[in-house]
């Protein structure tokens, strides 16, 4: 394939959505890969986006010692005025939006809300939106105490969100979730045993750990006649997969009256 083109470029977008495990070994193969472009015709220009993780930045950006330097070109968004003026278009005109009439925020206070989230979103455009969809059910004295504490990245702001699910939806909420990690598990699209399965059965407890992910995909895998720890595993008493789960003629899968899936 190098050799079929003069000019050749490899696109690695959203490098630090790979799982660390797996970093473990792509990060030395684009090492390795890189070095051996001379060798395979040359050409080659290797462009990659990533946020800052430390292991991507010092296999790299930062190597260490006895190992050279891979990135020949570093461009921060964060750092470029075009990029920041961007993300402040951006949460001034959610500000502007429909979501925010009514509330009765002063010009003043709208323009502190910039400021703040434009300060600590790390120039992530998905961290600001999510906060601004959480400042939009509030009013202004409402929000100005919620600016004092805004997470401080994506992950807690997850938290934040699953944690202010009503009380009545938390445990179907997290059934879903379970069917996603089950699947992500599995490498494969679950059957719908499976998934009745996942709402029957607590296969997945809150202290949710590597450990636990793989013992819920062998359970999975093997189904309850093959695995004596799934006929172990107490049933949710409040959840009847067979009256709850329907798999409707469009390939949508029903969860109770209202809650559709693909």
């Amino acid at each position: 394939m190098l050799g079929t083109a003069e000019q050749k470029f490899l696109v690695i977008d959203a490098l630090d959505e790979c799982l660390k495990g797996e970093r473990q070994s792509l990060l030395p193969f684009i090492r390795t890969f890189a070095k051996n472009i001379p060798s395979c015709g040359g050409a080659l220009r290797i462009f990659a986006t990533s946020r800052p993780e430390h292991d991507i930045e010092h296999s790299l950006y930062h190597p260490y010692a006895g190992t050279e330097r891979l990135v020949t070109c570093r461009l921060l968004l964060g750092e470029r005025r075009e990029h920041r003026e961007s993300l402040e278009a951006f949460i001034k005109a959610e500000l502007e939006g429909p979501r925010f009439y009514g509330l009765g925020w002063s010009l003043a206070f709208r323009q502190r809300v910039t400021n703040e989230l434009l300060a600590k979103s790390e120039s992530m455009f998905l961290w600001a939106q999510l906060q601004l969809q959480r400042l939009a059910q509030c009013s202004e004295t409402e929000a100005h105490f919620m600016l004092c504490e805004l997470p401080t990245n994506l992950p807690t702001t997850y938290a934040r969100i699953l944690n202010e699910i009503d009380l009545g939806r938390q445990r179907t909420v997290r059934a879903v979730l379970e069917c996603i990690i089950a699947a992500n598990d599995l490498k494969r699209p679950l059957s719908l045993t499976q998934v009745a399965d996942i709402f029957r059965f607590d296969l997945y407890p809150a202290a949710i750990g590597t450990a636990c992910l793989s013992l819920g995909a062998s359970i999975l895998e093997s189904g309850p006649s093959a695995n004596p720890i799934y006929r172990a595993l107490s049933p949710r008493a409040d959840v009847d997969p067979l009256h709850t789960l329907k798999l409707l003629p469009s390939g949508l899968l029903k969860l109770g009256e209202n809650n559709l899936i693909r």
